[in-house]
């Protein structure tokens, strides 16, 4: 972050999302105006309030904030926030953070960009400080819109013009968001799909008929260890459509395991090689559409049934994650001696081997590695 704050002076200039102040707000109306101005900005980046730099008339000098006595912490803009009336109670999100830049402290108030804005207040707040004496209120009016657009915020009287709040109103209520993406979205309020469980055919969201779960026909899949985990192996695969009306905009395939009694996306896998040995590891990206198709078929619990499945699979919040493990696990696969085997796990490898099937990897490293990932974020 701080290397885009230092691009942003180094441009000697303001833009939709950033504003720059000499020192912390005196006038406590003029910063809440600069909060909404900033919040309601129909950028869709998160916004920086960046106090410590003169304005681009003054070169956008640093001239630091460590001269500013009683300078506030974040929790007092939190609570300034939290004491205002806002409508539907909803604040913007806001986070304070401090940087050294050429030897000096600034500060930036982060403003979190969301899909929540306008951001308006149901009742007026004023304020008649000034640096020096006392002069004309500064008033942050009621049901007054306040936005930015390029380097100019909307003057504390007026309200932002009509068509920046149909932009605001439009991302708010998802009409201009790329279908995809509001498909990801959509699979993750999973209590408002209607879905076929008895024909396993097709699902649709309750509100938003338009995006649809096309189920194909399925087929014997006996090629996966997984299906072990579970009471019955028998398994099945299939792929799963995912439309916006008539169009497909994507497919994964998915499983049926315990003989068709559990739906779970195929998961991902990747292969640590030790030594002379394979390790395979069976995982779900939580960012990815195949986990948010997973948060929807197990209704957010995330949960395998049951214990050798739930012991299996890996569940990663990010890709990121995914590669950090793998690389730990390549450097480290020595640790799964330390790991104890779980109770059921000679059982689940005498009917693997009864059902003739032979792999190259066995599943209780699998099992092992995944338990060694879950102790590692436990700490």
């Amino acid at each position: 972050m701080i290397d885009d704050i230092e691009k942003l002076i180094e441009s000697k200039r303001e833009g939709e999302y950033w504003d720059f102040k000499s020192e912390p707000h005196v006038n406590k109306a003029e910063l809440l105006h600069d909060i909404l101005c900033l919040a309601n900005s129909v950028c869709m980046k998160d916004k920086y309030l960046i106090f410590g730099v003169t304005d681009p008339e003054s070169g956008c000098e640093i001239k630091g904030v460590d001269h500013i006595p009683n300078r506030r912490k974040q929790i007092d803009y939190i609570n300034f926030l939290r004491d205002k009336k806002f409508v539907s109670e909803r604040r913007p999100d806001i986070q304070l953070y401090t940087f050294d830049i050429e030897g000096k402290t600034i500060e930036v108030l982060k403003i979190f960009d969301t899909k929540f804005k306008p951001y308006y207040l149901t009742e007026e707040f004023s304020c008649n400080k000034k640096i020096i004496g006392v002069g004309k209120p500064k008033v942050v009016k009621p049901y007054h819109t306040y936005s930015r657009v390029l380097d100019t915020n909307t003057p504390i009287d007026r309200s932002a013009d009509e068509y920046l709040l149909e932009k605001m109103w439009r991302e708010r209520l998802g009409i201009d968001e790329e279908p995809l993406k509001k498909f990801n979205q959509l699979l993750n309020e999973f209590d408002d799909w209607e879905r076929d469980f008895n024909n396993h055919e097709w699902a649709y969201h309750r509100v938003h008929a338009e995006y649809q779960l096309k189920y194909s026909g399925t087929a014997s899949d006996n090629d996966q260890i997984y299906r072990f985990c579970y009471t019955n192996s028998n398994s099945r695969i299939g792929q799963v459509e995912f439309k916006f009306h008539s169009t497909v905009l994507n497919q994964i395939n998915y499983v049926l395991v315990d003989e068709t009694r559990i739906t779970l996306p195929d998961p991902d896998k990747f292969t640590v090689y030790a030594g002379s040995n394979q390790i395979r590891v069976f995982y779900y990206d939580l960012s990815s559409f195949k986990g948010a198709y997973l948060n929807q078929v197990t209704f957010g619990k995330f949960d395998f049934v049951e214990t050798a499945a739930n012991d299996l699979f890996i569940l990663f919040n990010n890709l990121e994650e995914k590669e950090n493990f793998e690389y730990y696990l390549e450097s480290n696969y020595h640790l799964l001696d330390e790991i104890d085997s779980p109770s059921y796990i000679n059982l689940l490898k005498q009917e693997i081997a009864q059902s003739g099937n032979s792999y190259i990897y066995d599943i209780e490293d699998s099992i092992k590695a995944a338990l060694l990932y879950k102790q590692l974020i436990k700490g």
